[in-house]
């Protein structure tokens, strides 16, 4: 094979440095004030090398540099003189910059894989689970992460911000470069291991004392680590496996970290959890999402310091009996799994501030499975994303009542997923739960039979440039009442 033309990619110039820089730099500025900065920023540009990732970082960086001698501080910086990457010097700048708190933040992305995609509530709960996150100023922890966060990405850390209607991030990536860059700055602290499918028996040896995070990424039929040397002091521990052929034996992962902070199993086919876990009696998250594992043990109970439990997409068959005593789990997401029922003492798990996944009875004659009226003593919840057991349609009056989630002021988004949307009208769905006013309530499936319904129209009428629908029920023949679609000529389909 042969190309026609070739284009060689070089360095950017410094003219395209500016260019790059200046945008993210001027944000907000008078034109008077940026003329009067506009030397010392192109001189700034210039110590870029031509690499358009320091480019963007320096001039996100610039943008809460208000006086002229602020700018003149950075372009003279001793950061420059020092012999490093020469795209390290100015995420060095922007780092130091960082208020320290966000600075170890920061460092701990350094143990996500290359990449992955970074949701950020889970990130928050994993700084959480680290003691990266001081309440002292405000017992809301999770806040303050969301503003963490935020100033990264605001100093262009992250990129390809994924976001939710309301504007705010939902989800990021990190740049490769930037990831090596938190990797330098952590040393010794950080250790990542690639295992192969020719590496048997493994057993990963830490050589430094001070290392405290372990990241071991697993190729395509790769073995599971079976024992760790040297991990005493070790504060996180993540396993990441996107491919698996055969079962895995945990072996003797668990007798050594006993500080662990955070534990990451993602994508293994673990063929059973020890009951050593129970001994993690520091752990304040467990994820185990993607993996194949059957069966938690009841040790999982013992964790009495665990924040956050996540089981997504997990093969789990059921949630453990005594869950009721992990009474300081703030975040419960079993999205994606297909558990028997749902335990009741789901129910007295009163730190709650984010139940995602969680499949409910609308009423109240089953003992042991939980039902919306037991959201009653969840009075913390911030997000609650529920489904209805198949069958349900009627919401019991009663057990709507007791879930008082009028009462629930901190609730912001409340999702439902369920039968209601040829059933029962939404509307009346909302007015029998009565959610706080403020609380964004969303039915995902009755919005997706909605694009559904669209698609069809936009198929049958090709020509059809704008409809407007006051009841779907009477436009589709469900009803006969309130129905009105209108075609105006010249206007976006929408």
């Amino acid at each position: 094979m042969k190309s026609f033309r070739v284009f060689p990619l070089e360095q950017l110039s410094e003219d395209v440095c500016w260019k790059i820089l200046s945008p993210e730099a001027f944000v907000g500025r008078g034109d008077e004030q940026c003329k009067n900065l506009e030397d010392i920023g192109k001189n700034i540009a210039k110590k870029c090398s031509g690499l358009p990732l320091a480019a963007k970082n320096l001039g996100s960086m610039l943008r809460s540099k208000k006086t002229k001698e602020e700018w003149t501080n950075i372009l003279n910086s001793e950061i420059w003189k020092l012999n490093l990457e020469a795209v390290f010097a100015p995420l060095l700048l922007s780092y130091f910059d960082l208020p320290s708190a966000v600075r170890r933040c920061f460092l701990y992305c350094s143990t996500f894989p290359k990449g992955v995609v970074i949701e950020r509530d889970v990130l928050i709960y994993q700084w959480m689970a680290q003691g990266y996150i001081n309440s002292s100023q405000n017992p809301e922890m999770e806040i303050t992460g969301v503003e963490y966060f935020e100033c990264l990405a605001a100093r262009s850390f992250f990129q390809d911000l994924e976001t939710h209607k309301d504007g705010s991030i939902r989800a990021c990536k990190i740049h490769d470069i930037v990831l090596d860059f938190a990797g330098f700055l952590m040393g010794n602290e950080f250790v990542v291991k690639d295992v192969h499918p020719n590496d048997d028996n493994i057993r990963i040896e830490l050589s430094s004392e001070k290392t405290r995070h372990l990241s071991v990424v697993l190729a395509e039929n790769s073995c599971f680590p079976t024992s760790l040397v040297g991990a005493e002091k070790l504060r996180s521990l993540s396993i990441f496996k996107s491919h698996h052929a055969e079962e895995d034996e945990t072996g003797n992962l668990f007798i050594q970290p006993k500080h662990l902070r955070s534990l990451i199993f993602c994508g293994g086919n673990i063929n059973g959890f020890p009951e050593e876990v129970g001994k993690l009696m520091h752990l304040k998250l467990l994820d185990l999402s993607c993996s194949k594992l059957k069966r938690l043990p009841e040790a999982i109970c013992r964790l009495f310091n665990l924040q956050s439990l996540i089981l997504r997409e997990c093969s789990l068959e059921r949630l453990p009996d005594e869950i009721e005593k992990l009474l300081n789990l703030w975040y419960l997401d079993t999205t994606g799994c297909d558990f028997t029922y749902y335990p009741k003492g789901i129910g007295r798990l009163t730190s709650l501030r984010e139940l995602v996944g969680i499949v409910v009875r609308c009423d109240h004659n089953d003992d042991k499975k939980f039902s919306l009226g037991d959201l009653e003593n969840l009075c913390h919840l911030r997000f609650l994303a529920l489904k209805v057991e198949d069958g349900q349609i009627d919401i019991d009056a009663n057990e709507a009542r007791r879930a008082n989630l009028e009462g629930k002021i901190n609730l912001k988004d409340l999702k439902l997923y369920g039968p209601w949307m040829q059933e029962m009208e939404v509307d009346n769905v909302i007015k029998v739960l009565n959610p706080p006013s403020h609380t964004n309530v969303t039915f995902p499936q009755y919005e997706n039979f909605q694009r559904y319904k669209a698609h069809l129209l936009r198929t049958a009428f090709p020509r059809l440039q704008h409809v407007s629908i006051r009841t779907i029920r009477a436009l589709f023949g469900q009803g006969t009442s309130g129905g009105e679609a209108e075609a105006v000529k010249n206007t976006p389909c929408v």
